[in-house]
């Protein structure tokens, strides 16, 4: 009994310590009420603890089975996916090397059910593996994971023409790149003259770009001032045209006043297309102040005859007086003799001629008042104008100097950068090809333009002097002409003609020498009013195709009008594409633009022109240029060459095919147009 107690007071110490203070000389009854009581104690306890591990344990096994649920069913969906794209069009792929799901089966449309059917057919696949055909889908067998498909629906579909023809140019690009990497690696380096030092080349290039990016912002103040001092209408991409192909300009502009003969020198203009579009805006205000001092000499001419006509007018008026006073002195008729009446005749003769006399010499006189009030209007005119254009210019002035404020903030922060450049270069120059580095040195000359150094590009500090001088000399001319205009409402005439000739002589000093700004680099951009391609084509392509060929040997096949995925592309929200860059790059390429330059291919290619993982990572948008041009040329034909037998050619909708990739229009005969429409254009820029 002892000994059962102390079994008793060891597993119950720890939870209710009087138990150890019993004896054994308790009652057996008692010994086993409190005995009981412990045991019911610790079975609730450990009961509690059990139920709480299986539920952590059954709850881990349940998620872990619907996350594997989740992850199996993702897995086959997209396994399922895979399979349906894994019956692309084979034709399609062995004309074009594409890959592309016919998703029409044969008819004339999508057929979404038919995709749908093959989704859920593949998907069972995995999900019903146990068993065969359609009774996997009724006897499922063992499934711990009890999985189904409910349901398979399409939300959306992508096609090859979506994307502005970006997803059927990145595979064409991706077959070209790939089909002999090596080849198209060498093609290439080949093209861009870097075979013999990409290296070094990469290194160079590197330096330039972070020099151009640099003077993008003071591109852009240059643009700004090309406005404000010349007058053309600009936008970011370049100088505006109108819809009728012809440049825009503002009314008004700095160098508007032309002193002295007006040639492309005088006018700091280094384009012919600028000058011509600018020569009528031109001002010289010589020929106004020469107007002013010749309306001067008349009008003193006029004013000195006026005198003469007033003197005139007065004496004849004079002996007017007297005449009547004589005939007044006489007796009246009825009394008067023989004599008289012949003396009164006389008088009243005398009297009728110098009537006569005095109103012709009236006439005169006011005819020679209209020329003074025209010779005074024609003056006052001329100041006006003068005046106006003044107004106009002060404002455009100090804008200018704000601009170049903002530029010469923005040089200084780039000067670094064309350091860094031009240090590169030099130190690079050795072993380099003496042609590219030639070439190198001059587009460095050409991004130094923006400095004073070498005396080679643009004076900023300079232009602000010039445009301070020239708001000072404004503004004396026109304190000047306010002066000569009081001196005039006085009739100071020789006063005023005095103010005048000072006013020239201080605007003669307006001087535009030395704001000549470069425009050899500018793109032109086409109105969006309407395609200036399409404006030459109308009006001249139809006479120069002829002449390029014979027009009865061109084709006349033209697509259906019915609308194709790329025309309801052209109206969707989605802006550019290829083409449009293709185009862009063309245009920039053929015109120098430094934004665009052939350099920008080697970004961070210095870090990579070791080894061919620059060809599968990725390629710039010249490389794809380049990649599909090579492309084009091996999968569609071209307008054929002399000779050429049409008839080995494969069926097409259209025979000149890469025309029709580069115009986009329904006939062969528009599509050809449009590509002369180019050449001409990019031959001309």
């Amino acid at each position: 009994m002892n000994c059962i107690l102390q079994n008793i007071n060891l597993q119950s110490k720890a939870e209710k310590p009087f138990h150890t203070h019993c004896i054994g000389t308790c009652r057996k009854k008692e010994i086993s009420l409190k005995n009981e009581e412990i045991h019911g104690v610790i079975t609730v306890y450990l009961s509690l603890i059990l139920l709480i591990i299986l539920s952590l344990l059954f709850t881990v096994i349940e998620g872990a089975r619907v996350y594997t649920a989740r992850v199996y069913v993702e897995r086959s969906l997209t396994t399922a996916m895979d399979s349906v794209m894994a019956e692309y069009y084979g034709p399609l792929w062995k004309e074009y090397h594409i890959f592309g799901l016919d998703a029409s089966y044969g008819s004339d449309s999508v057929q979404a059910s038919e995709i749908k059917a093959k989704l859920e057919d593949y998907m069972s696949y995995p999900l019903y593996q146990n068993l065969p055909g359609e009774q996997r889908k009724d006897q499922k067998g063992t499934d711990l994971l009890t999985t189904s498909i409910n349901s398979v629906s399409l939300t959306d579909l992508t096609f090859l023409t979506d994307c502005q023809g970006e997803l059927f140019l990145n595979e064409a690009v991706k077959y070209m790149k790939y089909r002999e990497a090596g080849n198209a690696f060498e093609l290439l380096l080949d093209k861009l003259s870097l075979l013999k030092s990409p290296g070094k080349l990469c290194t160079i290039y590197e330096e330039k770009l972070k020099a151009e990016e640099q003077l993008v912002e003071i591109d852009k103040g240059i643009l700004e001032l090309m406005e404000l001092l010349d007058g053309m209408k600009t936008s970011k991409k370049g100088l505006k045209v109108s819809k009728d192909g012809k440049l825009k300009t503002v009314p008004y502009f700095i160098k508007k006043i032309c002193i002295g003969e007006l040639t492309k020198e005088s006018a700091g203009i280094n384009n012919d297309t600028i000058f011509l579009a600018l020569k009528g805006n031109y001002v010289m205000p010589e020929n106004d102040f020469q107007a002013i001092d010749n309306s001067f000499l008349r009008l003193e001419e006029v004013l000195l005859r006026v005198g003469e006509k007033e003197t005139a007018i007065a004496s004849v008026e004079e002996n007017l007086s007297q005449l009547y006073q004589t005939r007044a002195q006489l007796p009246d008729e009825e009394s008067s003799s023989e004599e008289e009446m012949d003396k009164r005749k006389e008088l009243e003769a005398q009297i009728l001629s110098t009537d006569v006399v005095r109103d012709a010499l009236v006439r005169e006189r006011n005819e020679l008042i209209s020329q003074k009030e025209f010779h005074t209007n024609g003056i006052l005119s001329e100041k006006k104008e003068i005046d106006m254009l003044i107004q106009h210019l002060i404002p455009l002035i100090e804008k200018g100097q704000k601009a170049i404020d903002q530029i010469i903030i923005k040089t200084e922060l780039a000067a670094p950068f064309l350091d860094a450049y031009e240090t590169v270069l030099d130190r690079e120059k050795e072993g380099l090809d003496e042609t590219i580095w030639e070439g190198l040195k001059d587009d460095l000359q050409n991004l130094k333009r923006y400095t004073a150094k070498d005396g080679c590009g643009y004076d900023f500090a300079e232009m602000k002097r010039i445009l301070g001088q020239d708001k000072r000399i404004l503004w004396q001319t026109a304190n000047l002409l306010d002066q000569a205009q009081q001196e005039f409402s006085l009739e100071e005439m020789a006063a005023s003609k005095r103010s005048f000739q000072s006013a020239w002589d201080i605007l003669s000093g307006y001087t535009i020498k030395g704001l000549t700004l470069d425009y050899s680099t500018l793109t032109i951009q086409q109105s969006k009013e309407k395609d200036l391609l399409e404006a030459m084509q109308s009006t001249v392509l139809g006479g120069i195709t002829g002449l390029v060929m014979d027009r009865d040997t061109i084709s006349e096949a033209e697509l259906s009008e019915r609308a194709k995925p790329s025309d309801l592309a052209a109206v969707g929200e989605e802006q550019g594409g290829f083409g449009d860059e293709f185009m862009e790059f063309i245009k920039r390429a053929v015109i120098g633009d430094q934004a665009f330059d052939l350099g920008s291919i080697f970004g961070s290619l210095a870090d990579q022109i070791g080894e061919m993982a620059w060809i599968e990572e990725g390629i710039n948008d010249i490389a794809m240029t380049l990649l599909f041009q090579e492309y084009m040329k091996n999968h569609f034909y071209a307008f054929p060459k002399e000779g050429e037998n049409l008839n080995a050619r494969k069926p097409s909708a259209l025979l000149y095919e890469q025309e029709y990739l580069l115009a986009g229009k329904l006939a062969d005969e528009s599509n050809l147009s449009s590509v002369i429409a180019r050449i001409l254009a990019i031959r001309m820029a």
